[in-house]
């Protein structure tokens, strides 16, 4: 939401971000923030409060980069986690990539250690793939 936002009203450019990023090595949101004051996280926790939505959601949305991310909010970390799987098995990776970092207390919260990550990236690849075989989608056809 944030991202799209951002394309639309602030003409961010993903390339130029990107190019910031990789040349500072830093992460991706961090060099929207050095380029645009702002993150696309922030303006779609913006957006989101604006329509209203719950204080959980609206929280998930502005927080799932965060270095350190609030205890108790198992929203944020189901967002966070959901984020980390989609991206490691190949999925929304955009100009973004996997130039991102998850606060590991997150996973420790939801007690996912490193083998049920990977098992549950596995999981997630299979299930990608059966979707696309039922809808006769090829591998490289964008899902989500």
């Amino acid at each position: 939401l944030g991202k799209l936002l951002m394309a639309r009203y602030l003409d961010a450019d993903a390339g130029e971000v990107r190019s910031l990023a990789e040349r500072e090595g830093i992460p991706f949101v961090e060099a929207e923030r050095r380029l645009f004051g702002t993150d696309h996280a922030e303006v779609g926790g913006k957006m989101a409060e604006k329509w209203g939505f719950p204080e959980e959601i609206v929280l998930a949305i502005r927080e799932h980069h965060a270095d350190r991310l609030p205890e108790d909010h198992p929203v944020l970390d189901a967002v966070v986690l959901g984020n980390y799987v989609a991206k490691t098995v190949g999925i929304g990776l955009g100009a973004e990539g996997m130039n991102f970092r998850v606060d590991p207390a997150c996973r420790e919260r939801v007690g996912l250690g490193e083998e049920a990550f990977e098992l549950l990236c596995a999981d997630a690849a299979l299930r990608l793939e059966e979707l696309r075989d039922a809808y006769g989608l090829s591998p490289t056809s964008p899902v989500g």
